[in-house]
This record gives C-alpha cells, structure tokens and sequence, in this order.
C-alpha cells in the first residue's frame, strides 16, 4: 500500500514509518501477541491459523459466517444470534447486520439504497442466496398478503363484522334496503356499509 496523508504514521522524530497506519496497528498488535505468548488455533472453516476472535475460533466475518450456518436440502438455516422479529445477525467488520443481508452481498452483489431483501422460502433464518431477492417495502407487504400473514376482515381483534355478514349486508343492499337500515340491523355506522358496499373495505369477500 502506498503512503498517503490519510494512512501514513508520523514518528516522534517527522519522519514516516515504513507502513501505512492500519498495517503499522497490525504489525504492532501481532508483536504484541507473541511477546505474551498468545496462542492461535486452526479456524473451524478454512483451518488457516488465527489468533482467537470470537467464541468460536473464526480467521475471518466470512468463515464465522458459514460457521452458524446449518444447509439442508432447501434453505440454510442460520444459527446463530436473532434480532427481536426472528432475523439472524452477524457481526462484520465491527458492526452488526442482518445475516440473510451479508448473504446477499456475498453471493449476489451490493443491495441497492432503496431495496429491502425478500424471502422466497418465507422463512426469516434462511440465508440461502437461492431464496433472496431485492424488493421494496410494497412488494414485501404484498408477499405477506399473499401468504396469508396479514390480518383481514373478522381476524381483526376490534372487527363487529364476520364474512357472513358481510355476504348478508351485500344481499340487503341488493334487494333495495338503505344503508341506514342495513346499518342498524348490524349495529355498525353507515359509512361502514358504504364501504362494504364500494369495495372499499372486506375486499377478500
């Protein structure tokens, strides 16, 4: 690596060391371990020999990965650490991500700014590459509708209607009662029926 403003080391003296800054932290941790002795272990993946990072003896994020990685016949099944919706995380580079993310980007490519990664498999631990995709926010609520995780009509905790009343109200409305009278019969408001009525709302029915 070339020596620049950005990475060069000034010794007390002026002049430049002979390794840009993150080499020079490098060299002088290595200098370090072996002055005390410290001992490296062969890593669980790659079997290189590193000096132990993790719980787990890992020489890199890469191979730490993999290590909490269970592949079965559809998805990969991470192992490791959850974020509180059920999503594997992973450390790199000093930061926390996503683990199903890291895949992305190590099998597929960047994520752009704007996208978000779906799962084909519907499943929130699978790191697969095969089961990822980039999406938006809207196709992700789309797949949930689809797969039936969204909440509609009487599943709603709040709902006075069930789907037969809504069959009911729509007959009602057929055979000429108003929407005030239909209203009544269900004790719910009049808009609520205009709603129903235009399509609005229940449109699963």
């Amino acid at each position: 690596m070339v020596l620049t403003e950005n990475n060069w080391v000034q010794r007390n003296d002026g002049y430049l060391r002979s390794r840009c800054r993150r080499c020079f932290t490098i060299f002088n941790a290595d200098k370090e371990r072996k002055r005390k002795g410290v001992k490296q272990y062969p890593c669980e993946i790659c079997g290189n020999f590193c000096y132990k990072k993790y719980n787990r003896v890992f020489c890199s994020d890469l191979c730490k990965f993999y290590g909490y990685v269970n592949k079965t016949n559809g998805c990969w099944l991470w192992l490791g650490r959850k974020d509180q919706d059920g999503y594997g995380e992973t450390g790199v580079n000093g930061k926390v991500v996503k683990a199903h993310r890291y895949a992305h980007e190590i099998f597929i490519g960047p994520i752009d700014k704007d996208k978000i990664i779906l799962h084909s498999c519907d499943n929130r631990i699978c790191v697969n590459p095969d089961h990822l995709r980039q999406g938006t926010p809207a196709d992700n609520s789309l797949d949930a509708l689809s797969r039936g995780r969204v909440l509609r009509g009487s599943q709603i905790g709040n709902s006075k209607l069930l789907e037969n009343d809504v069959l009911k109200i729509r007959e009602l409305r057929d055979n000429g009662y108003t929407y005030k009278h239909i209203a009544e019969l269900f004790n719910v408001s009049e808009a609520t029926i205009r709603f129903i009525i235009a399509g609005i709302s229940w449109k699963h029915v």
